[in-house]
């Protein structure tokens, strides 16, 4: 049985904007600041199958989230794909299913430690992936195995969650969108659990990274 897997790393960091002490989070290009890198093993080209198209982040403030020029309970990173439809047909017809696989993680500010916001921030706002034009969340799995503390985040669909959309369109491409609303309540615990931890007293910004991995099943 022939087994790889195809991953998209995205770097994402946490940029500042003009919003006086308002912080956004943004996609980043080139540079030791930030970028995208891809990866593959068994030498598949991860972008015949899936590609990173774009990302949308939260902003916020020492106190809070913030949401259309005012504070807000929820903050959401939103990263959209690519996916290749004629080139995931032509690998995986009947009798050859996969899944995709999405993790979002970070690291601390100035350090490679890891971010633990995640006990806090995702419980009770479960991530939405959505494909093409449709308004109707695609079915997804949490993936415990890789998500075994709070330090990252992975869920995943499967084959047969996009398979009639895929083989019905006349499309090459179309997109996939991950977005991950995390909730935490203003004031001085937002600052403890969530500020404390993704910017520093200098100033520095913590990092985010997310991926999505093509894993072959049978």
């Amino acid at each position: 049985m022939q087994y790889y897997v195809i991953s998209i790393f995205v770097f994402i960091s946490l940029l500042c904007t003009g919003f006086a002490s308002w912080v956004t989070v943004g996609f980043t290009v080139g540079g030791s600041a930030g970028g995208s890198s891809f990866g593959a093993y068994q030498s598949i080209n991860t972008e015949d199958y899936v590609t990173f198209a774009g990302l949308q982040c939260f902003s916020y403030c020492k106190v809070g989230f913030v949401e259309n020029n005012a504070f807000s309970d929820s903050g959401t990173v939103t990263v959209t794909y690519t996916i290749n439809c004629e080139a995931i047909k032509a690998a995986f017809p009947d009798g050859k299913d996969y899944k995709i696989k999405f993790t979002i993680y970070g690291t601390k500010p100035g350090s490679s430690d890891s971010l633990t916001i995640f006990d806090y921030m995702h419980a009770n706002f479960p991530i939405t992936i959505l494909l093409g034009s449709d308004i109707n969340s695609l079915a997804y799995d949490y993936e415990e195995n890789d998500s075994t503390d709070s330090t990252r985040l992975t869920y995943s669909i499967k084959k047969s969650t996009i398979n009639d959309k895929i083989n019905s369109t006349s499309d090459k491409n179309i997109s996939l969108t991950v977005k991950y609303t995390f909730s935490h309540a203003t004031g001085d615990s937002f600052i403890t659990n969530i500020y404390n931890q993704i910017h520093s007293e200098s100033g520095e910004k913590a990092f985010f990274y997310a991926y999505a991995t093509l894993v072959p099943t049978n």
